[in-house]
C-alpha cells in the first residue's frame, strides 16, 4: 500500500512534466514561448486531448517494450543459463535500437516523431538492464517497466506534439480560420489555427510563414473548419496512379 501511495503521488507531477514537454514540442516547431502567456493550471487543460493521444502510442511502445525483456529473469540468486542467454540478446539488440534510431532520423520524416520516443526507451532500459544499476531480483521486470514508462511518456509527448506541429507547418493537416481579420490579408487557408492561451490566439501564416497572434475580441465568434489537403492529394494520387 505504501508503494502504491507513493505512485499516486508521483502520479500529479508526472502528468504535468509530460504536459510540458507535449506543449514544448508543439509550440517549439514555431518558436513560440508558450509558457510565458500560461498558467499552470492552463498547462494541464491544454494537453489534456494530446495526452490521449501519446496514450496511444506509449501503450504500443509498453507492448513492445515487454515483449523485448520477456526473458528476464525473476528469481533471486545467481545468473543461470536464462538470464545468460537473455543478456546476450539483449547486447544485441541494443546495437539493432542504434541503427533504427539512426535511420530513423535520416528517412522517417515527420512520422520519425512518433517512432523516435519508442525506440529511445527501448535503448534506455537495455542499457540500464545490461548497466546492473537494478539488482536482478523478484522485481526487476517490474523495475524496469517503471524505467521505460518514465523514458517513453514524456519523449512520446513531445514527438507527438512535434508531429502535429510539423503536419500543421507542412499543409496536410491543420484546421484554419475564416474570420476575417482586419489589417490581415489572407487567402482562404493560410490562416492556420494553432491554438489560444489567455486573451490571445496563435495563427501561422502560410504563405508569409509567420506567426500572428491576434485578440480574441478581434474574431468573436471564432470561426475554424478543417482542411480537407490530405484526402484530395490522396485521392489525385490514387487518379493518376495507372492501372
Amino acid at each position: 500500500m505504501d508503494q502504491l501511495s507513493k505512485l499516486s503521488i508521483l502520479t500529479i507531477p508526472f502528468s504535468v512534466i509530460i504536459s510540458v514537454c507535449y506543449l514544448w514540442g508543439y509550440w517549439g516547431t514555431f518558436a513560440i514561448d508558450i509558457f510565458s502567456f500560461l498558467t499552470a493550471s492552463d498547462i494541464i487543460v491544454l494537453s489534456t486531448v494530446p495526452l490521449l493521444g501519446v496514450g496511444v502510442f506509449s501503450v504500443i511502445g509498453i507492448g513492445v517494450g515487454s515483449a523485448i525483456h520477456q526473458f528476464e529473469d525473476k528469481t533471486e540468486g545467481s545468473e543461470n543459463k536464462n538470464i545468460i542467454a537473455a543478456k546476450k540478446a539483449i547486447k544485441l539488440s541494443d546495437k539493432v535500437f542504434l541503427v533504427f534510431i539512426v535511420l530513423t532520423i535520416f528517412f522517417g520524416g515527420p512520422s520519425k516523431w512518433l517512432i523516435l520516443p519508442m525506440l529511445f526507451a527501448l535503448l534506455v532500459t537495455t542499457l540500464v538492464f545490461l548497466s546492473g544499476l537494478i539488482e536482478n531480483d523478484s522485481y526487476l521486470r517490474n523495475q524496469l517497466m517503471l524505467v521505460f514508462i518514465a523514458t517513453l511518456f514524456p519523449l512520446q509527448a513531445y514527438g507527438y506534439g512535434k508531429y502535429q506541429s510539423l503536419k500543421i507547418e507542412e499543409g496536410s493537416v491543420f484546421k484554419y480560420i475564416t474570420n476575417e481579420i482586419k489589417g490581415l490579408t489572407a487567402e482562404e487557408k493560410d490562416l492556420r489555427y494553432l491554438g489560444k492561451a489567455g486573451n490571445d490566439i496563435f495563427i501561422y501564416h502560410a504563405k508569409l510563414q509567420q506567426i500572428v497572434v491576434i485578440s480574441r475580441s478581434l474574431v468573436d465568434p471564432l470561426r475554424i473548419r478543417t482542411s480537407n489537403n490530405h484526402i484530395e492529394r490522396n485521392a489525385e494520387q490514387k487518379r493518376i496512379q495507372p492501372n
